[in-house]
């Protein structure tokens, strides 16, 4: 399942690596149409709903506006899939949690269930360092 899902999925480079002539949506396109011969219009609905770490690097202010386009997002019925290690975003923003470990779903569930009250002991463990470092 894994090898099926990395032959459909690419990798949109942060820094230097970009076209830098195209936009955001272009740059996340050009493989699946260029190399996988996907119609650009499938291509362009994939790419509107994904999110890989939208908060990394940015001012608090920032974060906000970025929660908030998130938000109106979903308000619209929009389906988002958002990679993020910010737990309060994800508790913010998503009906359903996944923890990821090792490439495997660990846990799943609603925000108040797999952060605020975790089933699975790595889950719990992950949370504890992010949650109260100290």
């Amino acid at each position: 399942m894994l090898s099926r899902y990395r032959a459909r999925s690419g990798t949109v480079f942060q820094s230097h690596n970009l076209f830098p002539r195209k936009t955001v949506l272009e740059n996340l396109t050009e493989g699946p149409v260029v190399v996988q011969g996907r119609p650009r219009a499938e291509a362009v609905a994939d790419a509107e709903v994904l999110f890989d770490e939208p908060t990394s690097a940015l001012d608090p202010e920032l974060v906000s506006e970025v929660l908030a386009v998130i938000k109106d997002l979903a308000r619209q019925g929009r389906t988002m899939v958002i990679v993020t290690h910010q737990i309060r975003l994800a508790e913010k923003v998503a009906d359903q949690v996944l923890f990821v470990d090792g490439g495997h779903v660990v846990e799943k569930g609603s925000p108040t269930v797999v952060i605020g009250s975790p089933a699975h002991a790595r889950t719990r463990q992950f949370l504890s360092r992010i949650l109260d470092p100290g």
